[in-house]
C-alpha cells in the first residue's frame, strides 16, 4: 500500500517548500530602505529649519535689538542641531569598516573656534570581537591595531565629509580624535594627526 502513496516532492514540477531566511532577508532590504528614506527626509526638514534661521539671523543685523551675540548663539545653535542630526546618522552600522562599527558618535562643537572634538565609540565586527580581551584591549600587535584604529577614523571622517555637502558646518579637524569601546574605555586618540594607542608614549 505504501508503493502507491504520492509523495509531493517526486512531482518535477512541486513547488519548493518556503526558505525563511529568504523572508529576513527581503525584511531586512525594506527596513534597510526605510531607514535611509527616513534619513533622506529628516536631513531635508533640517536643511529647512537651518536655511530659515540663518535667513532669520540675516534679516536681524540691522535690528539693534539683536546684538551680535545673540546672532551668533543662533548660528551656533543652527550648526549644533546639523552636527547631532550627523552623529545621528552614523550611528548603529552606518559607518563601519571590516574590523569596527561606529556605535556612537560624539561631535563636541566648541561655540568660541567653532572646532570640535571628535569621540568615536566602536563596537568590534564579530572577526574583530576574537581578538577583544576586553577592557579595552586586542591581542594584536600595535602596528596592526594602529592601521585599523586610522580606517576607521578615516571612514567616519569620510561620512562626515559627504553629509554636509551643501551646508556650512564646522571643518573637521585631526587635532583631538578618541576612540572608545563599550562607552568609555580608551582604545587611542588622535592628536594633530598622528594616533597614539592608549599607553602607548
Amino acid at each position: 500500500m505504501e508503493d502507491h502513496l504520492e509523495r509531493p516532492h517526486e512531482y518535477p514540477n512541486h513547488r519548493q517548500p518556503f526558505r525563511p531566511h529568504s523572508s529576513i532577508a527581503i525584511s531586512l532590504a525594506i527596513v534597510s530602505l526605510c531607514f535611509v528614506i527616513f534619513l533622506y527626509l529628516d536631513r531635508i526638514k533640517l536643511e529647512k529649519e537651518v536655511a530659515q534661521l540663518s535667513e532669520f539671523v540675516e534679516s536681524t543685523k540691522k535690528d539693534v535689538i539683536f546684538t551680535k551675540k545673540y546672532r551668533e548663539a543662533l548660528l551656533y545653535f543652527s550648526k549644533l542641531s546639523w552636527l547631532q542630526f550627523i552623529q545621528h546618522s552614523a550611528e548603529g552600522g552606518l559607518v563601519q569598516t571590516d574590523d569596527f562599527i561606529v556605535e556612537k558618535l560624539h561631535l563636541l562643537l566648541n561655540p568660541e573656534d567653532e572646532k570640535f572634538e571628535v569621540i568615536i565609540d566602536l563596537k568590534p565586527t564579530p572577526q574583530m570581537s576574537a581578538h577583544y580581551k576586553g577592557r579595552g584591549v586586542f591581542d594584536l600587535p600595535d602596528n596592526e591595531m594602529r592601521i585599523k584604529s586610522k580606517e576607521i577614523i578615516a571612514m567616519t571622517k569620510e561620512f562626515y565629509k559627504r553629509a554636509s555637502v551643501g551646508f556650512q558646518s564646522p571643518k573637521w579637524d585631526d587635532k583631538s580624535i578618541s576612540l572608545i569601546i563599550e562607552g568609555y574605555l580608551n582604545i587611542g586618540e588622535m592628536k594633530n594627526g598622528k594616533f597614539k594607542l592608549e599607553g602607548e608614549k
